[in-house]
């Protein structure tokens, strides 16, 4: 994954190698996250791998929410945090269906878990 400095070319970035695999996200993800990412690099962003593979900038019903701030997302993606240390330090949040919480990575990677 290239380095990013916003959090929509991420979602982009997640989109754009989604698309291909839809099939794959659906059979192995089969869900919608949500991202709420404050701050001034950040927005809404839903992640659907269920139905209508892809990412929109919206606000809407997900399986799983994630909340987090820009700053830290960007470290996340950026390989200069850990997730699930990002988690346990309370700077990410999670709500919803935590087991679904784990094929995060897979969507995270862009590929819906191929």
């Amino acid at each position: 994954m290239p380095k990013f400095d916003n959090c929509k070319d991420i979602f982009a970035f997640i989109g754009k190698n989604l698309a291909p695999n839809a099939e794959a996200a659906k059979a192995n993800v089969g869900g919608i996250f949500k991202f709420v990412v404050t701050g001034a690099k950040g927005g809404t962003f839903l992640v659907n791998c269920k139905d209508n593979v892809g990412v929109t900038e919206a606000d809407g019903d997900a399986d799983c929410t994630i909340t987090v701030d820009d700053e830290t997302f960007l470290a996340i993606n950026n390989r200069e945090m850990d997730g699930q240390m990002a988690f346990m330090s309370g700077k990410l949040m999670v709500s919803g269906d935590m087991s679904f919480a784990f094929k995060l990575g897979q969507v995270l990677g862009g590929g819906g878990g191929n």
